[in-house]
């Protein structure tokens, strides 16, 4: 049955369907990116210091904080990477391999997560209390 195409229109719409399933993969590809942040366990932790970024003033965390860090993080549910806000605090936690993750909020209930060139955001209510406390903010019991 020919539906009145030639072969080089044909040629067209085989190369065009081409072209549109490789575009909607490459979409697919990059929003499954944004995706889940980092791992993070004891074990690969170091130090973690809790800075207020409006005073500049930074301590390290005790075992506890670390572990509650930690706990904290992992339980933390992923979030789109569409919200930003300029955060009053900061948790630096120093790895074993040398690398930094950086966790930033206190201000809106989520956090971004930031390891080398990759930023992720998630939301935590209790990391969100801990960089509350950290900038010396007031939040609800």
């Amino acid at each position: 049955m020919n539906l009145g195409l030639t072969p080089a229109s044909r040629t067209r719409q085989v190369l065009s369907l081409a072209v549109l399933a490789m575009v909607l993969s490459l979409i697919a590809l990059a929003l499954l990116s944004c995706g889940r942040q980092p791992d993070l366990s004891a074990e690969d932790v170091r130090e973690v210091t809790f800075t207020d970024l409006s005073s500049g003033k930074s301590w390290s965390a005790s075992e506890a904080e670390v572990q509650a860090v930690v706990e904290s993080y992992s339980n933390a549910r992923d979030l789109s990477d569409d919200f930003g806000t300029t955060p009053p605090a900061r948790i630096d936690v120093s790895l074993e391999s040398g690398e930094t993750l950086g966790i930033s909020g206190g201000g809106e209930t989520f956090q971004t997560v930031s390891i080398g060139e990759k930023q992720y955001n998630i939301e935590s209510p209790e990391l969100h209390r801990m960089l509350q406390d950290a900038a010396g903010l007031d939040y609800p019991p």
